[in-house]
């Protein structure tokens, strides 16, 4: 008699295996182990000081975004630039050049983004949609802030992997958009 119940005992642990299994998700699909800056979906934050940032979200501040937009296309219409980056596509300037146009107008907590091809204005627009449609829809926060990536090789071939993570939303309050961090906790990939 108790033989039996070990073998119904086992095959159901062998069951529960295979649904964990399925569960945690391994696969390089998983954004968390193969991290790929895709279209409308990811902005890179290009401001130095990562620790303010850090403390400033993790505090519940405000951090409101810089008009990249409107800077780029000041710069790029002024006379005095070099001829290098006059026939530069607005949108597909190198991170340092963006940096170095804009941080002399940069204020104390607000965050400079861009994304290489793209207006800075249209991702948050779309990143924005798409977190309230998630939270909406399905009551899953998919926005969050990464501090730090770790690089690392599998058959030849490199992946990045965010190492912190912090849950955030962005709000539209005032005609500019802020970050702020979400009421969920913080994850240690």
């Amino acid at each position: 008699m108790q033989y039996k119940n070990r073998k119904k005992v086992d095959g159901l642990e062998s069951k529960l295996m295979a649904v964990t299994n399925q569960l945690l998700d391994l696969g390089k699909r998983n954004r968390l182990l193969n991290y790929r800056d895709t279209g409308l979906k990811s902005l890179r934050l290009l401001n130095k000081n990562t620790e303010e940032i850090f403390r400033s979200v993790k505090a519940y501040r405000d951090l409101k975004f810089f008009d990249t937009d409107a800077a780029l296309t000041a710069y790029i219409s002024d006379e005095t630039i070099p001829d290098k980056i006059i026939g530069e596509d607005l949108l597909h300037l190198e991170f340092p050049d963006v940096y170095s146009v804009c941080r002399k107008n940069l204020a104390n907590r607000e965050l400079l983004a861009y994304k290489q091809g793209y207006q800075v204005q249209r991702v948050l627009k779309s990143l924005n949609k798409d977190s309230r449609s998630s939270l909406i829809e399905k009551g899953i926060n998919p926005l969050y802030i990464s501090f730090g990536f770790i690089y690392y090789t599998e058959n030849e071939n490199t992946f990045t992997a965010p190492l912190l993570l912090i849950p955030v939303e962005i709000n539209t309050d005032e005609g500019f958009y802020s970050l702020r961090q979400y009421e969920d906790d913080i994850l240690l990939n």
